[in-house]
């Protein structure tokens, strides 16, 4: 049985939030992320991640895609 979990939190500022679901089964548990922040300059990101981990919570894979961009 697959076990999920979704949470979502902010930073102290306000400026930045993460989506996090996490999933968990016999074959071990992966963490999907999505967060948006601005840095202390001001400049404003989007990151994704996956990490795959055994059921002991060891990592086993870790993906961080590349960002697509668009120029105007």
């Amino acid at each position: 049985m697959t076990t999920t979990r979704v949470v979502r939190w902010r930073d102290w500022t306000g400026a930045g939030i993460e989506h996090l679901v996490l999933s968990e089964d016999d074959d071990g548990i992966v963490a999907e992320s999505a967060l948006l922040g601005t840095t202390e300059s001001g400049t404003v990101f989007a990151l994704r991640y996956r990490i795959g981990c055994d059921a002991a919570w060891r990592v086993r894979e870790l993906g961080i895609p590349s960002p697509s961009r668009t120029s105007r």
